[in-house]
This record gives structure tokens, C-alpha cells and sequence, in this order.
């Protein structure tokens, strides 16, 4: 016994052998394109390149691959410099401890680091507004700061000053690096006149003004005031108080007054507008629920979780529309809030099922041998919720011998369109037809018994008594 357990370990061992030898063996790498951000360490992504072991096109879960990551050939990784933007070679080798393939097809592939600067350059304005004469000259280079992580490219303004008239200008600053990096930035340049009279700038083009609806607002952001003898004067504009309880449009006017007492003021349209829409959250998305649900009574509102808005929620504008009816089947309940400016929409949907197993009704079954039965006809399922019930119905009747009279055992099955089921086990008795079957075999038997027995003790008799009848003569 223990040399023939010897003997098939053996040759286990030997077709396993036999089949490795024989077996293609190749890598296939994945990550060959790693991207390093700009003075990363690269030892944090020298392990990101992969390789998988195939065997006749199968890949091996349980192999034991090492890597040679230090590269050969004039690609290093030591080469790799994470501080230089560019892409940098190396080549790799994959080994397996497990299978020990060797140096087989795709063992080594060329991985390119790609050292990328993702870093927007840094840009700082340092007067957000500068204030000129009629006529000046302004190097506008003047008023940033602009630093990079690599290196500064390119430095442009777009800018329409006009130093010859009075009035606010924009500049806008646009400050990009070697590597695409962009960052914006702008500053304002107020032209004044030299006289006496204040001058009150707005930063808002067309002096339109949009506000929303019961939130705080800081008006004075759009405007400047300037005076030739007092300088910047915008802190002594006057505010009115701002009405943005209600979505409606409407003039509004600030004025200043410089020292002197001279005054001006500056007019612009303010728009109360509702920019929030509301935020209707259901606290499900699908629901399984009885087909048998009274949904005429059914709360809806139950599956909301929050209706939020920048305004007074109005339960009126809640529109909550359904197709569902008591039968089995998908629905859905679709849900509309508005505030009369944004409509927001969400739905549910909805599993109609029954709860209920369907009811079997089956007796036991009589056939007689070799006949053709369809045990279907004589069982009934009940469901009130699948009016194709029927068509599930299931019959195991495999230990049934219908060659055979007897007494066997079948299954039947079925299952609703809910996914619930009922089984139950039935008897079919298989009987004979002749005379002499197993069944009344003993019967028959009996019964030529007491006919031998009858007709032996007639003969009998009819002979006694011929005998005494010849004694007596």
C-alpha cells in the first residue's frame, strides 16, 4: 500500500513537471507610463509598474514575482531626476520564484517615468486698486509679485486703460509656467481728475447689480470713491439699506462727500434674484412593498428626508405623481417641488410583490403500469398575485417506477413571480391490470387453494358414501 501511494505521488509530481516544461510562459506589464509629480521621491513611485504571469494564456494568482526596478543599458533609475520636468527610461525585469519560467517572453519592459509640474504659479497683486492722474504713466509689472515652483514663462495684462480719460479700468493679470500652469488675477486702476469734486467708480459692468434673496450681501465691494485732495475716500460712501427680502428690481444710489463738502453719488440697478435652487433629498430610491398596499392612503411624504430652499418651503408646490395598481410589477413615484423660478425633480422606484406563497393542492395519484401520465393534470396551484402560476409548476417524479406497480413518492414545486415557492410531496401508486399481480397474487393463490380443497373434499365424500351404499347391498 505505501509503495503504491510512493508510486502516484511520483507520478503527480512528474506530469506536473511535464506539463510546465511544456507550458508558454509570458509577462504582461501594466503601469508602464508612471506619472511623478515635480520633486516627488521617486522611490514613492518605483513601485506603481506591474507585471502578471501567464501560462498558456491563463494568469497565475499564485505566482511569486520580484522585481529588478534599478534598470540596465543607459536606462537607470538612479538616472530619474524628479526635479527636472521630462521623462526619463528604465528598464525592468520580472522573475517568479514559483513557477521559475525563466528569463521567458516579456520578462523585461522599458517603464518611462514622467516627471510633470502641476503646480499653478503664484501670483499677488499688491494694490487692488491703484489711483492715477489724467495723463500718467504706469508700468504694470509694477503691481504683482509672480513666483513659480519651476520657472515663471510668460507674463501677460489684458488691459484697456485709457490714461488720457477719467474712469475705473479693469487689468487683468495672466501669469503661466513652462509646464501649462496658469493662474489669473486682476487689479483696478481708478483715472481721476485733478479737481475738487469727488469721483465714485463702480466695478460692475453696466451697473447692474445682482443680489440674492435673503442672504447677506456687501454692497460697497463694487465701489470707489477718490478726491483729488483726500485721496481714497470710498470709506465715507454712504449705503442705503438694501430690501432683498422679495425677488423684485430696483434703483440704488451711493453718495460721498469729501471734505470741502462737495458731493457725488452713482446710481445702479439692483436685481434681487433667486440663483439657489431648491434641495429635495428622498431618503431611498427603491422600494419593495406589498401589491396589496391601499396607496390612496399611502403617505408619500414619509420618503422624503428634506426639502430645503433660500426660501420659505411651500408644501403647495409639492407634486407627488404614481402609476401604481395592485398587481405585481415595477412602478414608479415620481416627486416635483418649485419655487416658482427653479423646478426640482426626483422618483423612487417601486417593487410591487406578494407575501404570500402559493397553495398547493394535490391527493394521491392511482396509475396503472405502463402508462402515460401528466402528473400536471391532477395537481392545482393557488396565488391570487400571478395569474401565471401554472407555468412555474415544477415535478420531480425521478424515483417513480411506472413499469412497476407500487407506492412512490414525487415532488412538486412552483414559484410566484415574488420569488417565494411551496413544495409538496406526493404518493403515486402504480397497479397492475392482470390477474396475477403482486397485489393479488395472494389472493389468487388463496382462492385455488379452497377451490382444490373444495373440489377434493366433494370427490371424497361422493366415494365414501358410493362405498357405503355398496356395503349395505
Amino acid at each position: 500500500m505505501f509503495l503504491s501511494l510512493l508510486i502516484s505521488l511520483f507520478l503527480i509530481i512528474f506530469n506536473e513537471a511535464f506539463a510546465s516544461a511544456n507550458s508558454t510562459f509570458k509577462y504582461e506589464w501594466s503601469n508602464t507610463l508612471v506619472e511623478v509629480p515635480l520633486g516627488a521621491s521617486i522611490e514613492n513611485y518605483k513601485y506603481k509598474p506591474y507585471a502578471v504571469l501567464y501560462q498558456d494564456g491563463t494568469a497565475l494568482t499564485d505566482s511569486n514575482i520580484t522585481y529588478d526596478t534599478d534598470g540596465d543599458w543607459l536606462y537607470y533609475l538612479k538616472n530619474v531626476n524628479t526635479n527636472k520636468i521630462g521623462d526619463y527610461k528604465v528598464w525592468y525585469k520580472a522573475y517568479d520564484s514559483v513557477y521559475i519560467p525563466g528569463t521567458c517572453i516579456g520578462y523585461r519592459a522599458l517603464i518611462t517615468f514622467s516627471v510633470k509640474d502641476n503646480i499653478k504659479p503664484e501670483l499677488k497683486i499688491i494694490n487692488d486698486t491703484i489711483y492715477l492722474p489724467l495723463d500718467s504713466e504706469y508700468d504694470f509689472n509694477n503691481n504683482i509679485i509672480a513666483t513659480d515652483n519651476y520657472a515663471v514663462k510668460d507674463i501677460r495684462f489684458n488691459q484697456n486703460v485709457d490714461f488720457s480719460k477719467c474712469g475705473e479700468y479693469n487689468v487683468d493679470v495672466l501669469v503661466s509656467d513652462e509646464s501649462g500652469n496658469y493662474v489669473t488675477n486682476k487689479f483696478n486702476i481708478v483715472i481721476y481728475d485733478d479737481s475738487t469734486v469727488p469721483i465714485i467708480t463702480c466695478t460692475q459692468v453696466g451697473n447692474d447689480i445682482y443680489i440674492p434673496v435673503n442672504m447677506e450681501y456687501d454692497i460697497k465691494q463694487y465701489f470707489k470713491a477718490v478726491d483729488e485732495k483726500d485721496g481714497d475716500i470710498t470709506d465715507k460712501i454712504v449705503y442705503p439699506s438694501i430690501d432683498n427680502t422679495m425677488v423684485t428690481d430696483y434703483d440704488y444710489t451711493v453718495s460721498v462727500t469729501n471734505n470741502k463738502g462737495k458731493s457725488a453719488s452713482y446710481t445702479v440697478k439692483i436685481h434681487v434674484v433667486d440663483e439657489e435652487e431648491p434641495v429635495l433629498v428622498l431618503n431611498t430610491h427603491s422600494l419593495m412593498l406589498d401589491y396589496k398596499t391601499d396607496f390612496s392612503n399611502y403617505n408619500f411624504n414619509q420618503h422624503i428626508k428634506s426639502l430645503t430652499d433660500n426660501i420659505a418651503i411651500n408644501m403647495d408646490n409639492l407634486k407627488i405623481e404614481y402609476t401604481m395598481e395592485n398587481k405585481i410589477g415595477n412602478y414608479v413615484i415620481n416627486y416635483e417641488y418649485t419655487d416658482n423660478v427653479y423646478t426640482v425633480r426626483d422618483s423612487i422606484d417601486v417593487n410591487l410583490i406578494s407575501y404570500q406563497s402559493p397553495k398547493i393542492v394535490v391527493s394521491d395519484i392511482s396509475v396503472n403500469e405502463n402508462t402515460n401520465i401528466n402528473l400536471k393534470d391532477y395537481i392545482s396551484v393557488i396565488d391570487e398575485s400571478d395569474e401565471y402560476i401554472a407555468e412555474s409548476i415544477e415535478i420531480d417524479d425521478k424515483n417513480v417506477d411506472y413499469e412497476n406497480e407500487g407506492t412512490y413518492y414525487a415532488t412538486v414545486f412552483c414559484m410566484n413571480s415574488s420569488g417565494l415557492s411551496s413544495q409538496v410531496k406526493f404518493k403515486v401508486i402504480v397497479t397492475s391490470n392482470s390477474l396475477f399481480s403482486k397485489a393479488n397474487l395472494g389472493i389468487t393463490i388463496t382462492a385455488i387453494i379452497l377451490f382444490v380443497l373444495l373440489i377434493g373434499g366433494s370427490i371424497t365424500i361422493g366415494i365414501y358414501l358410493y362405498i357405503k351404499k355398496k356395503k349395505s347391498v
